[in-house]
């Protein structure tokens, strides 16, 4: 099965990046800085990365498929390490980074952007990955949705 959305989710995260950068120098009033806001900055980002650095780690050791575009190409279901918390974590970690990057920013408005990342990536790329999931996995991927969430 073949997602209908094209665009890979770390293009999703660029793109949405660059509209970030644009709200946060056109639009004005919704500014704000803060002491450790490069600091907070630097460390969410690095966490975010480190999420899907683990995921991707993951992945690999069990040997199945990190290409999100065709989610049925998956030949095992990850459900431990850090899937333990997460059933997304990669989604989570970009999500991370687009907050760390937001606040470097300093505008209240990229809070908007950020739902809508949510929004578009749930759903274009997760639920039709779930679905996906749900018909190669059956009631082990199923019980597996019950016990973790999608984000956090």
């Amino acid at each position: 099965m073949k997602l209908d959305l094209k665009i890979p989710p770390p293009a999703q995260m660029l793109i949405f990046g660059i509209l970030m950068w644009v709200v946060g120098r056109r639009l004005s009033g919704g500014q704000f800085e803060f002491d450790s806001q490069l600091g907070s900055a630097i460390l969410l980002a690095i966490l975010g990365l480190a999420i899907n650095v683990l995921a991707i780690i993951r992945f690999r050791r069990a040997s199945t498929t990190v290409n999100p575009l065709d989610p049925g190409k998956t030949s095992h279901l990850v459900v431990d390490g850090i899937f333990r918390f997460s059933r997304n974590p990669m989604y989570f970690g970009i999500l991370i980074v687009l907050f760390a990057w937001a606040i470097w920013i300093g505008s209240v408005y990229n809070l908007v952007l950020l739902a809508l990342f949510v929004y578009i990536i749930s759903k274009y790329q997760i639920k039709p990955e779930e679905e996906a999931l749900r018909s190669l996995f059956g009631k082990t991927y199923v019980d597996y949705c019950s016990r973790v969430r999608r984000w956090i």
